[in-house]
This record gives structure tokens, C-alpha cells and sequence, in this order.
């Protein structure tokens, strides 16, 4: 069963090289925190959505540090159930958020961090699928990421959206997450 969902930027953080302490400290946690947590024994598991965001951001020669990680890793589909979560997240966020209709621009988002252009509408979709089909596991299911758009969004989802505890703490990573969690189509009869 999955314990544990990861973001797309968790596993793009572990494929790449290691960042100087100094110059990058906060690229650097990033980077220790994701492979320490893809070095855990945790159920660990990816949506397709992110699983192909890794894809289109890591070149081939990086993917093989992804190797022993995504071997024992579960890609979970996107399929009509997280397709009704997604529509139902979006409109909650919409509603609740003071977002724009057309490009769910938040007031405090901001420019991409690498080309400072505004992020697309199809990223906050793409963001939406992923907390949904995590949000389809069931109560108790827990999505890392270190996106702040996945984290205002995942607000109003079930699924709880954390960032990767720091190397210190990852001895803790699963004492939260006791609900068991759910095949995909299936409803918890104790949550309706």
C-alpha cells in the first residue's frame, strides 16, 4: 500500500549533482533531504503526472541516479476518479483562493526561479493531478514536495503536502501516517 507520494522535484532534486553547501545551501538541503528520503525504506510512490515532469526535466545520463530509486518506486495512473478530485481541488481552489478563472495566477505566486517568466496555467494544472491522484489514496496519505504552489494548493485537498523532513529528522518521516492507505478506486466506507 502507499504510505507516501513524491512530487516531481523530489526526485528531479536527487538526480542531480550535489550543489556547493556554500554557494547553493538551500539547493543543497533540497538535494540531501530527497535522497535521504528516496534511501528510506518508506513505501515510497510517484503519479504518472509527476513521474513524466522527472522525465522531461532529467536528461538521460541523470536518470540512471534515479535507477535504484524508481525500481522499487510505484508510478500510479491518473484515472477517472483523480480526474473528478482534480476538477473538484481546481473549483475549491478557485473559490477560495483569490485566484484568476483563466491562468489560476495566485496574487503571492511568483516568476519561474530559472527564466523569471510568469508560470503557465498548465503548471497549476499539472499540480492539481498530482495532489489528486494523491488525495485518491485515502485519508492519511502524505504528498512531498518542495513547490509552494503544490503546498497552497494541497490545502484544500485531503492528502496532507509536506516538504521532505530535513536530514536530521527523517527518522520521524512516517510517525504521522498510521491511516492505511487505499488502492486506487477504492473508498474508505468509514470516510462517507
Amino acid at each position: 500500500m502507499t504510505k507516501a507520494m513524491l512530487d516531481a522535484n523530489v526526485m528531479v532534486y536527487a538526480a542531480a549533482e550535489l550543489a556547493d553547501p556554500v554557494q547553493y545551501s538551500d539547493m543543497h538541503r533540497m538535494q540531501l533531504a530527497s535522497k535521504r528520503l528516496l534511501s528510506s525504506n518508506a513505501d515510497l510512490s510517484i503519479s504518472a503526472v509527476a513521474w513524466a515532469e522527472v522525465l522531461r526535466n532529467v536528461t538521460p545520463d541523470r536518470r540512471k541516479a534515479l535507477e535504484p530509486y524508481s525500481s522499487k518506486m510505484v508510478v500510479v495512473p491518473f484515472d477517472a476518479q483523480a480526474a473528478e478530485c482534480a476538477a473538484a481541488l481546481l473549483d475549491k481552489y478557485r473559490r477560495l483562493e483569490d485566484v484568476c478563472d483563466w491562468c489560476l495566477g495566485v496574487k503571492h505566486g511568483g516568476p519561474c526561479k530559472k527564466c523569471e517568466r510568469s508560470l503557465s496555467r498548465q503548471q497549476k494544472v499539472n499540480d492539481a493531478f498530482i495532489i489528486a491522484v494523491a488525495d485518491c489514496q485515502g485519508d492519511g496519505a502524505v504528498l512531498y514536495s518542495f513547490d509552494k504552489g503544490v503546498h497552497d494548493m494541497g490545502r484544500h485537498a485531503r492528502c496532507k503536502v509536506l516538504e521532505p523532513p530535513e536530514p536530521e529528522h527523517q527518522a520521524e518521516l512516517f510517525e504521522n501516517v498510521t491511516a492505511p492507505l487505499l488502492p486506487m478506486g477504492e473508498i474508505d466506507p468509514a470516510a462517507t
